[in-house]
């Protein structure tokens, strides 16, 4: 597995090929060093492979978390929730080079036990099956927000979301999911990254437009709007799941040197981050959309090619991501069955798994695609998923998992810090998701 491939497996320009090695059933342990096509990653390498990794669409909802709580108190969460991560990363590196094992499931069954192997399994489904609803939401979000600038006479009336969804999904994601290989989309990623380089500059240089004038909060402290930011900003910076890849693929690995690069990566990351925060924050203050792009008013006069472009361009990417995804949830879903059915050895399972691997491509997947549509086609609200898909699968592979694995390799040099982190983030899994349960953060920003 080359530098490459780690960078694409979250990084939308991932193949098919890459994502089973990302998310794979880990039956065969053997080291990549073993492999013929392994070449080593430099430091410089690992470091750019890392922000690729870290940097995503999450960006894009950055300023909502930002309004939650202020302007200060979303720069400090962001802040001190960069530093966890970059600590709890720093623990993925200790714990693979303890265990000599490279991937979630192998250090954990090392580690903590084989029977419970199965959770950062869940973890990952849970975070791709809330990813690819979240991918096609703002498929919508952009292509609606594309043709109502292009076309602003079109009657409000009109139900242009619902047949956009259901054409990108009976044209593209559908066959495109379909496919056997996706090396076709090998340079989506650096569209995408070029696209979010490019709202960014949007967010920094452009005149937002705005018809009237908004209330932007410096200081607006509230624990349910503390907990949103902070279930938001975990998202931001998590790549944790392609920890121990990307800890064995550094060229003369060692704790010591895999902790400056991830300093150093998250230092940048943090810095890209932040950048996206405040500027989003003070161009559109608490009016921003939970997308930032559906902040920007229609023009009065003539169309906005600036953000048109943007739209179309962060469409088309998120229509690619869509089809790798599915693919991905399909092999993880898999992978899942088969650790059940290896750890309670029964019929049924075993019938589930064999269907499973006989119609993935042809049943499985349109189903899946199906649920995907009929769900975007109720929720539009990608603020609200992301405080979920944060307070859960995000805490749980961020904080939770690298916490309880060095706790349980018995190594006291970090032990006061790691039990704080293990404490705090499951606290902070607990209320986000009572939060999210009772309906608290579709409470609109007074």
């Amino acid at each position: 597995m080359s530098q490459l491939e780690i960078q694409k497996k979250v990084d939308p320009g991932i193949s098919e090929k890459e994502i089973s090695l990302n998310f794979k059933e880990d039956d065969d342990e053997t080291s990549v060093h073993e492999k013929q096509d392994f070449v080593p990653s430099s430091m410089i390498g690992t470091i750019y492979n890392h922000i690729c990794m870290t940097a995503g669409s999450g960006l894009l909802v950055l300023p909502w978390s930002f309004a939650r709580v202020g302007l200060f108190p979303g720069m400090i969460a962001c802040t001190l929730t960069c530093l966890m991560a970059c600590f709890t990363y720093i623990l993925i590196g200790i714990g693979a080079e303890k265990t000599q094992k490279y991937s979630w499931r192998a250090i954990w069954g090392h580690a903590i036990s084989q029977k419970t192997a199965f959770l950062p399994m869940f973890a990952s489904w849970l975070f791709i099956a809330v990813l690819t609803l979240i991918y096609l939401i703002l498929t919508g979000n952009f292509l609606e927000g594309a043709l109502t600038d292009i076309l602003p006479s079109l009657d409000s009336s009109f139900p242009l979301r619902p047949i956009i969804l259901v054409c990108v999904i009976i044209f593209c994601v559908l066959p495109l999911s379909l496919l056997k290989d996706f090396t076709y989309l090998q340079y989506s990623s650096l569209l995408a990254n070029l696209g979010l380089l490019y709202v960014m500059g949007i967010l920094i240089f452009k005149d937002p437009g705005k018809n009237e004038a908004y209330e932007m909060n410096y200081w607006n402290f509230n624990w349910g709007g503390i907990l949103s930011c902070i279930s938001i900003q975990i998202t931001s910076f998590g790549s944790h799941a392609l920890g121990p890849q990307l800890y064995e693929e550094l060229n003369e690995r060692s704790p010591k040197r895999f902790a400056i690069v991830i300093g150093i990566g998250f230092f940048i990351s943090w810095a890209i981050t932040m950048t996206f925060g405040i500027a989003g924050y003070y161009a559109f203050g608490n009016n921003v959309e939970g997308d930032v792009m559906k902040s920007y008013p229609i023009p009065k006069e003539g169309i906005d090619w600036i953000v048109v472009m943007a739209k179309l361009i962060l469409a088309v990417n998120m229509i690619a991501t869509q089809a790798i995804y599915y693919s991905a949830l399909a092999r993880e879903t898999i992978s899942l069955v088969a650790e059940f059915n290896a750890q309670f050895k029964r019929n049924w399972i075993q019938t589930i798994e064999d269907c499973l691997r006989k119609h993935k491509r042809f049943i499985f997947i349109p189903c899946s695609i199906a649920i995907v549509l009929g769900l975007g086609l109720l929720f539009q609200k990608v603020e609200v998923l992301g405080e979920f898909i944060g307070a859960t699968a995000g805490v749980w592979t961020i904080v939770l998992f690298p916490t309880l694995i060095y706790i349980y390799l018995g190594d006291r040099k970090f032990r006061i810090i790691t039990w704080c982190f293990l404490i705090f983030g499951s606290l902070i899994s607990i209320f986000c998701f009572v939060q999210f349960i009772f309906g608290q953060t579709n409470v609109k920003i007074s």
